[in-house]
């Protein structure tokens, strides 16, 4: 079944407060990164026309793939025969 994601909703993401610096010599963890925004992502069923579009793009995909790999030793195969005969 083909999904399709959607945002919902965005919040601010707060990082924890700064601590106080550390005595001299101390080893101190640099900081993260600065604050993002996150976003809250669904899953929702994608429409029967994507998802039947999906499907047929994927099957024409295979049969690509199908026809090379049958493809190429078969014509491999009759050349080698064409140059013996």
């Amino acid at each position: 079944m083909a999904l399709r994601a959607i945002d919902v909703a965005t919040k601010d993401v707060r990082t924890r407060p700064a601590t106080t610096a550390p005595a001299t010599g101390a080893l101190r963890t640099p900081p993260l990164s600065p604050p993002r925004r996150a976003t809250v992502t669904e899953l929702r069923p994608a429409s029967r026309a994507t998802a039947l579009a999906a499907a047929r793009r994927e099957r024409r995909r295979w049969l690509a793939i199908g026809a090379v790999i049958f493809g190429a030793p078969f014509l491999a195969c009759v050349g080698v025969l064409e140059v013996i005969r």
